[in-house]
Parts: C-alpha cells; structure tokens; sequence
C-alpha cells in the first residue's frame, strides 16, 4: 500500500516516519510538510489522490474543536477522496502524545504553548537540562514510545489519534 501523509510543520515529518518505522508496517510512506490552510494543500492532496492508496492529514486542533477541524478540512482539500483520505486531528497539538505517554500533567490544555508544551518543556529541562524546543518533537515522541511496551494492551494506551494514525498506516 501507498500512503500519502500530509502534516502541518517540518518536525512532524520526523515524527510520522518514526512512528511508521517503530509501530506500523507500510510498502510506501511519502510525508510532506504543507500549510493547511494554503491553497496549494488542495491541488497536493487531490493529486496523491490519483497517486497513493490513501491520503492521511495530520493537524493539531490548537484549541479548536477537533470535529470541526476534521471537517472543515475535509470540505475544502479531500471532498473528491472519500474513503481514499482521513484527516487525524490531534487535540490540542502533537506534543501532547509525548505528554500524555510520559504521563505529563495539563496535556489536554489548548493553546499548546501553555499545555503539552510546557509541561514538555518541564520534563525537557530536568531530563536534558535545557528547554525543550519544536526542533526537539522527533526526540520527545521517540523518548516517550520507549517507554511504551510493544504489546496490544500497552499500545491500547496511546493517545487515540496517535493510534488512530498507527491503524492507518498499518491498514
């Protein structure tokens, strides 16, 4: 199978393919860092389309509601992908899978930056004695999974969109 994977920032890209490396098995795996709300997201999106067996978006809600998210971004870039695309929103952003492995405090709190992130942050300094930066998200998810067993009931526990991103890219 080839999946097209589509994130919001650069980091993320490093994020996606180490969760794929560790945790899912796919044939092909392309992730690109696109602006969501550019214009050029639609024409991208529509040709992996074409291209992929699927689509997967990854986006941070920032507060927003996560159901609202998924749609609105439906509507505007997939509406010609269904069953082919799914659009994961992560609630309140990607630092909150670390968060919420290492079982970090506030890591449900919007905006990011006073939540999964600081909290992150927190742990960041103790940990590595210098603050935690977003060029830092690849180190932080691969910290936090090693702590996390390799058996179902283990990865049961996962924030869910992170296992709903493992589902996609095993399927």
């Amino acid at each position: 199978m080839k999946i097209y994977v589509i994130v919001e920032d650069r980091y993320a890209v490093e994020v996606v393919k180490l969760i794929a490396r560790e945790l899912a098995t796919t044939s092909k795996i392309v992730v690109r860092s696109i602006p969501i709300c550019s214009n050029k997201m639609s024409k991208i999106a529509r040709a992996a389309l074409k291209e992929f067996d699927k689509v997967v978006i990854l986006v941070d809600s920032e507060g927003r509601n996560p159901r609202e998210v998924e749609r609105r971004i439906e509507e505007k870039h997939l509406a010609e992908g269904a069953g082919k695309s799914v659009v994961i929103v992560v609630d309140p952003c990607l630092e909150a899978w670390p968060c919420r492995i290492l079982e970090l405090s506030n890591c449900s709190v919007a905006p990011c930056s006073l939540g999964p992130a600081k909290s992150l942050n927190e742990y960041w300094r103790k940990k590595h004695r210098r603050d935690y930066a977003k060029r830092d998200l690849p180190a932080a998810v691969k910290e936090a999974l090693s702590t996390v067993h390799r058996s179902t009931k283990a990865l049961e526990k996962l924030p869910e969109s992170l296992r709903k991103l493992i589902d996609e890219l095993r399927s």
